[in-house]
């Protein structure tokens, strides 16, 4: 169950792999294709991490599917709350566990903010060296965390399109606030959200717990630690972490980018 006020969501979840199960006659073990026969077009779909998720009046149905030939290898319900249309409107949610590592119920979801920041645009540029203006198809999508619990929050931001994105994953930058503006933490490349800002700490920083795949990657998760004033900025080269492990914490960026664009650069 996921706790929340209006920008998270409650839901219940459970991920079935049991080619008993019917879902208006798909069933585990079937192609995609059936899901699709049965469900209509899928709302989202991301072909790097292999999954389709479709919904109606009362679930989301997430399909995990072999890449070559398609063939559904498990299946994440997720019941619609009284809120269903705000799930069905922006959130992307973890599978229950990945190669191991358990997220579950442990996990809470934020989507990202919706109200455009022209000094945020221009940090991002500065960091960049962006001169020119930037097509319509690089979006910017943020969030304000406090990830040193210092009371004073961090804006987490994660870039996608042409400009910034590739195979294996999106940019993102980290940023501090004060009264001359925003100053760079961190930049990072090869990221996929949502971004897990985990319980645990490392010299007073949150661990970041991130999805790596694509561009040649083996899937799986890994943990960002904050070290010598920053954290790796590149989470493909990072050890993946271990089966039975628990991440407790909270997923921004929670955003299902087939359905929420992101802010346009001005």
């Amino acid at each position: 169950i996921y706790f929340a006020d209006n920008e998270q969501f409650s839901v219940r979840a459970v991920s079935i792999a049991n080619s008993s199960v019917n879902f208006k006659g798909a069933r585990v073990g079937e192609r995609l294709e059936s899901f699709v026969e049965a469900f209509g077009k899928p709302i989202a779909e991301d072909l790097v991490e292999s999954y389709a998720s479709f919904a109606d009046n009362e679930q989301k149905i997430t399909v995990f599917y072999y890449p070559t030939n398609k063939k559904v290898l498990s299946v994440y319900i997720e019941k619609m709350p009284e809120t269903k249309q705000q799930v069905l409107d922006g959130a992307k949610f973890l599978p229950e566990s990945i190669n191991g590592v358990y997220l579950g119920s442990n996990i809470s979801y934020k989507l990202s903010e919706t109200k455009s920041n022209e000094n945020l645009e221009q940090a991002i540029r500065v960091a960049y060296g962006i001169s020119e203006k930037l097509e319509q198809k690089n979006y910017y999508y943020y969030n304000l965390v406090d990830l040193n619990n210092d009371n004073i929050p961090e804006v987490f931001v994660y870039l996608v399109g042409p400009y910034f994105s590739g195979s294996g994953g999106s940019s993102a930058l980290i940023f501090t606030e004060d009264l001359n503006g925003y100053k760079l933490v961190n930049r990072f490349s090869l990221m996929h959200n949502p971004i897990i800002v985990s319980e645990n700490k490392t010299n007073g920083w949150h661990d970041l717990v991130v999805q790596v795949a694509g561009g040649g990657s083996k899937y799986g998760l890994v943990e960002l630690k904050f070290a010598e004033g920053k954290y790796p900025e590149n989470p493909s080269v990072q050890e993946r972490l271990g089966k039975e492990r628990v991440i407790v914490g909270m997923a921004i960026i929670a955003d299902d980018l087939q359905i929420r664009k992101g802010i346009s650069f001005q």
